[in-house]
């Protein structure tokens, strides 16, 4: 989701760090490996345009794959993690703002938020005027979070923007960890 790199190639980076971190640890050696993982960071650019790319629909065959929808529930659950400070994430189905079947943007990641499947199972395909007051009764806050942004002025919502929106959340979320991180390291 985040790195230049497939799974595979941060793993072994990590794998290749374990030894000398278990065997060999010096601050130094702990500093390098972090380095090394902060090295391989995208700008805030290429992490927009990728995140741009995630996305999930039952209609739309390219976001139909379970990996789309993995990539979709990492992202929901670590803004909603970012906003209230917990993991402790229950249940949730994932809801289109503007109906799945309407548009192929509409599987775009900023159509898409956390809902409650009792509240969601209700809503079918319905326009997003018509059911963004429902949100202020989600308890996702990122929910609830669209219902105070959008509740007075549906047809706001911009799918692109949204997702810009959350693609700097996170990463700016991920530059102030990082920063943490090398002060302690010194």
């Amino acid at each position: 989701l985040l790195g230049r790199l497939t799974s595979n190639k941060l793993t072994d980076i990590v794998q290749s760090s374990a030894k000398s971190l278990e065997e060999g640890y010096t601050p130094d050696v702990l500093k390098n490996f972090v380095n090394g993982l902060i090295r391989r960071l995208p700008t805030f650019e290429e992490f927009k345009k990728s995140f741009q790319s995630i996305g999930w629909s039952k209609m739309n065959e390219f976001y139909k794959d379970t990996s789309q929808k993995h990539r979709v529930h990492v992202v929901l659950e670590t803004l909603e993690a970012i906003e209230t400070g917990s993991w402790n994430i229950e249940p949730y189905t994932i809801e289109h703002l503007n109906p799945d079947s309407a548009d192929r943007e509409n599987a775009n990641i900023g159509n898409l938020v956390m809902l409650e499947g009792s509240i969601n199972e209700n809503n079918g395909a319905k326009p997003f005027a018509d059911k963004v007051d429902i949100y202020q009764d989600s308890r996702y806050k990122i929910t609830r979070n669209v219902y105070r942004r959008y509740h007075d002025n549906p047809s706001s919502l911009l799918i692109e923007t949204r997702a810009n929106a959350m693609a700097e959340k996170i990463y700016n979320h991920i530059e102030i960890k990082k920063n943490t991180l090398l002060q302690l390291l010194g």
